[in-house]
């Protein structure tokens, strides 16, 4: 992993504790393979809610004339993955990510799943050192930039929290995803079976649980609701 400081430099941030961002660029791979009792996730996860709330917010004071629905739609063009692995690769935080050499593609990549993983907490790690204003500048600088010049393809949309929307804003009904981990091609995959309200609407294939969610999502919001 090269010196951090040349990315708090390009982020425009004074970091306090070194400790979070480096916690935050460590891959489980590599965690276990060095027998460090942290890695990412965990920082993923509140990361993951921090820019769903500071973009929200954005939206609720950009459009004040737009309807829950048109903002939701607004929203998931924001928080896809596509936006947030998009600004990971602006960042370059391929190179300060530790992980597994194994899991580094022939053309020496990092995919898309993790930079996006990883920019989820970087942002989570900026919040617990530095507080929400800095995220606040941060994101507008990264996913919020990215939006506003219309750098994002809207083909790449979060069609999970397309088809949440839909389906409550229609009905109410409950959405469950069911995951098994099988053997496709003698590879481990999870298969994901969507039900809206225990009905059995589609199925997705993808090498990690929230892959094969979304595949399953996309296949049943343009199979049903699609508007």
């Amino acid at each position: 992993m090269n010196n951090l400081s040349s990315l708090f430099q390009k982020i425009k941030i004074k970091p306090k504790n070194i400790s979070i961002y480096i916690e935050a660029l460590t891959h489980p791979s590599y965690s276990h393979e060095m027998n460090l009792n942290y890695n990412y996730q965990r920082l993923e996860f509140l990361g993951d809610a921090i820019i769903e709330k500071i973009v929200c917010e954005y939206l609720y004071n950009k459009y004040s004339d737009a309807s829950e629905g048109e903002l939701t739609k607004e929203k998931v063009i924001i928080v896809q993955s596509h936006t947030l692995s998009l600004a990971a690769k602006k960042l370059q935080l391929n190179k300060y990510i530790n992980i597994n050499r194994s899991l580094i593609s022939s053309n020496l990549k990092i995919s898309d799943n993790i930079l996006e993983d990883v920019f989820e907490s970087l942002v989570a790690a900026i919040y617990i050192d530095l507080g929400e204003k800095e995220v606040n500048k941060f994101l507008r600088n990264t996913i919020i930039h990215l939006y506003e010049i219309r750098s994002i393809q809207k083909d790449n949309l979060d069609y999970k929290s397309l088809l949440h929307e839909k389906v409550q804003q229609i009905h109410g009904w409950k959405i469950q995803y069911v995951n098994k981990l099988k053997k496709v091609n003698n590879i481990n995959q999870y298969e994901c079976s969507l039900f809206v309200n225990n009905q059995l609407i589609s199925k997705g294939l993808g090498y990690r649980k929230k892959d094969a969610e979304k595949v399953a999502a996309k296949k049943a919001y343009l199979k049903e609701y699609k508007v």
